[in-house]
């Protein structure tokens, strides 16, 4: 399946790989390095692996740092950062 931006979610990025210490307010600060951030949603399904929403003011940012392949660590964990699809779009493969 090709990605095309239909889609994928504009200015909005996944994060996955973080602990359940990390805070919403940590993440909102690491990211604004890369461009002023609207939202950090984080959902803590009850396990040792948590992921985020983090949702640029500029969809442009998401899309800088989705290309330069930026790597980020929180507590010595590297996170997977991705694109944010919509929930009724099947999802690509990445291989």
């Amino acid at each position: 399946m090709e990605l095309s931006i239909e889609d994928c979610i504009p200015g909005r990025i996944f994060v996955g790989g973080i602990d359940q210490q990390t805070t919403e307010s940590e993440l909102q600060q690491m990211f604004e390095v890369c461009g002023p951030v609207a939202i950090v949603n984080i959902i803590n399904q009850g396990t040792w692996n948590s992921y985020a929403f983090v949702t640029f003011k500029h969809r442009e940012t998401a899309q800088a740092l989705l290309s330069e392949r930026f790597e980020f660590y929180v507590r010595g964990r590297l996170l997977r950062i991705s694109p944010a699809f919509f929930r009724n779009k099947p999802r690509p493969t990445f291989q």
